[in-house]
């Protein structure tokens, strides 16, 4: 469900660091405690007032907490913003953070993008989108019947190391994942050489941990660990698979 940056280790002590300097604590942060992980998504906007919330959100800086039913049966999980008081057991708690709104920067930048027209012509650049995000269908508007009206690129960070929870917490902000049809984002549909596949509006967008080091330990020499040094890997993704789009409705509009 989640593409994007992913790390392959050929050690186990380069898993190990690596892991340890990734997993957020039960306190939100990690071993660091600086930020290691974020994810671009591209989410649905069916009221536009959820807009200037989200961006607010972002702007404070807001942690978002919600709670979901482990024992659940469902894949559908059901987020709320506290624990019931009458539950019997503990809810799983998820905590995120909005780190950025808009794709694109300068002139170019865009807060989000129209997915709906008040015109019949099929050739708006809004229903052109909407066809190129969703599953292309004849004399119909993907969006409109999701009652999207707007999509709007975001960037999340997982402060609580349960990244395929921010789908639900996204959904409960009335801003479903583009893709996500568990959660009211609809189906989005692609394929090339007879095959169709579904994806959905998510990657890990940005990975960093401290440059290990090798430290030698043991009295003959013949073992030792991997530790931090003062050097730091950054690894950034720019584009996902909906950035063309969203580059082509900005010269359109």
């Amino acid at each position: 469900e989640v593409e994007g940056l992913i790390i392959v280790s050929t050690r186990r002590e380069f898993a190990n660091y690596v892991s340890q300097y990734l997993t957020v604590g039960a306190d939100g942060k990690t071993k660091v405690g600086e930020e290691t992980k974020r994810y671009r998504c591209l989410v649905c906007v069916k009221d536009p007032a959820d807009m200037d919330k989200i961006q607010h959100l972002q702007e404070a800086g807001t942690i978002l907490t919600h709670y979901f039913d482990p024992k659940s049966p469902q894949p559908k999980k059901r987020f709320v913003r506290s624990q019931p008081k009458n539950a019997d057991h503990d809810w799983t708690e998820c905590k995120m953070r909005i780190c950025s709104v808009g794709s694109g920067a300068g002139e170019r930048g865009l807060r989000a993008a129209s997915v709906t027209s008040q015109y019949a012509d099929a050739n708006e650049p809004d229903v052109t989108l909407a066809h190129r995000l969703w599953k292309p269908e004849q004399d119909t508007n993907p969006a409109e019947r999701l009652g999207a009206e707007y999509v709007m690129e975001i960037e999340v960070e997982d402060l609580s190391d349960l990244p395929h929870q921010l789908r639900g917490q996204l959904a409960n902000l009335g801003t479903p994942i583009v893709g996500d049809f568990l959660y009211g984002g609809g189906i989005c549909e692609t394929g090339a050489h007879r095959h169709t596949w579904r994806r959905m509006a998510v990657q890990c967008s940005m990975l960093a941990f401290p440059e290990p080091k090798w430290e030698e330990g043991g009295e003959q020499g013949d073992g030792g660990t991997m530790v931090p040094s003062d050097q730091k890997c950054w690894f950034h993704l720019n584009d996902a698979w909906w950035t063309p789009y969203l580059e082509e409705y900005s010269r359109s509009v």
